[in-house]
């Protein structure tokens, strides 16, 4: 019994002080409670009840006088979305329709260009094994020029010449 009344006196003891303890942190608690509801009173006191009023009227107020024009540009909107989605359809229907032939075409002009980038390197080929021959036929070419050079001041000069092979004789001068 007396180990019993002594860790009852123990508890007791430890209680008090525990009690204490909490006491102390409710009266910290209870500051912060008053401060708080200070803060509440004067953010809810009349002045600012009626600023509050004030905003909420005219909150109700704007709602009530843009609330249809909300609603018509809301439908305009809606309106505007089928319109846009009708016509993205209509533009993917358009570009389906087109993709195949502009492929065909594409490839068609693909195949004509490398045949002409074949011809090409065929002529350049064919250029460079006859290229003595070019040669040749320029310089056959200045050799016919500079012979028709000859010929035309030949004719300039003697223009009988392609009528008789002689000359003919000097005129006599009448007496």
């Amino acid at each position: 019994m007396d180990e019993i009344a002594d860790k009852l006196a123990n508890v007791a003891d430890n209680a008090n002080g525990l009690i204490v303890q909490v006491k102390g942190e409710i009266e910290g608690i209870s500051s912060k409670a008053r401060t708080l509801q200070g803060n509440l009173n004067t953010v809810t006191g009349p002045s600012n009840q009626r600023r509050i009023q004030a905003i909420l009227d005219h909150a109700n107020e704007l709602v009530a006088t843009e609330g249809p024009k909300i609603d018509r540009i809301s439908d305009q909107v809606i309106a505007l979305t089928r319109h846009a989605d009708d016509t993205v359809q209509n533009v993917n229907g358009t570009v389906t329709d087109v993709r195949e032939p502009a492929r065909k075409d594409l490839a068609e002009l693909q195949k004509a260009l490398q045949q002409a980038k074949q011809l090409l390197d065929d002529l350049q080929t064919e250029v460079r094994a006859n290229n003595y021959k070019i040669d040749d036929t320029v310089e056959n070419l200045r050799t016919a020029t500079d012979n028709l050079d000859q010929l035309t001041d030949s004719l300039k000069q003697r223009p009988w010449s392609l009528l008789r092979i002689k000359q003919p004789p000097d005129r006599k001068v009448p007496q």
